[in-house]
């Protein structure tokens, strides 16, 4: 009982090390590929975190019997809450979800770029999200949302998508729209964000 009251701090720590990398992965402020592959996955750390914190706090309570009501509380805490993020997750998940990777034209002295463009499958209000990434895995590789389109808004979910050049990609959706995005010749950073409809944080839009 000891060792476990001495080693409490140490869980602490450690969950709430772990919380903060799956903050900064969600966050990613440097738009790091690195980061986004490895700590974008805020479900698992949570949970993990989660588990790290709870365990360190339990620890502790000296007595037996507290220790298994605290551990007892942040188990069902644990489970309501994480039961209620998977609820929310898979109501996003649909059989209909389709996913392009189009390598951008090539370029001297540019690093090989690509778009990742995923549409949800949703019948009602579908979401197509274009994403341009570096194809390297080097440090200095770089991930960047470019688009977002809500077809309830935008005039349909995407039929296709083509690169007309090295700094422009054009999404098709099938009520016959073209939807461009323009990225920076030299880095492949998009220069603006697209964000056409309601799920994506902008107005309602069908012109």
């Amino acid at each position: 009982m000891g060792d476990g009251h001495r080693r409490a701090p140490w869980w602490i720590a450690a969950g709430a090390a772990t919380l903060l990398a799956a903050a900064w992965g969600r966050l990613n402020p440097t738009c790091s590929l690195l980061v986004h592959e490895l700590l974008d996955h805020p479900v698992v750390l949570g949970l993990a975190g989660y588990l790290l914190l709870a365990w360190g706090m339990s620890s502790i309570a000296r007595d037996p019997q507290r220790r298994l009501v605290v551990r007892v509380l942040l188990a069902a805490l644990g489970a309501t809450a994480f039961g209620l993020v998977g609820v929310v997750l898979s109501v996003g998940v649909n059989p209909g979800r389709d996913e392009l990777v189009l390598p951008a034209p090539a370029e001297a002295g540019v690093e090989a770029y690509e778009a990742d463009i995923v549409s949800d499958g949703d019948l009602v209000s579908p979401l197509t999200t274009v994403v341009v990434r570096h194809r390297g895995w080097g440090l200095s590789a770089r991930w960047w949302p470019a688009a977002c389109i809500n077809g309830e808004y935008a005039g349909g979910t995407m039929t296709s998508a083509r690169w007309t050049g090295p700094t422009e990609l054009v999404v098709v959706l099938d009520g016959g729209r073209e939807v461009a995005v323009s990225v920076e010749p030299a880095t492949a950073e998009p220069r603006e964000v697209v964000r056409l409809g309601r799920r994506c944080g902008a107005a309602s839009s069908t012109g």
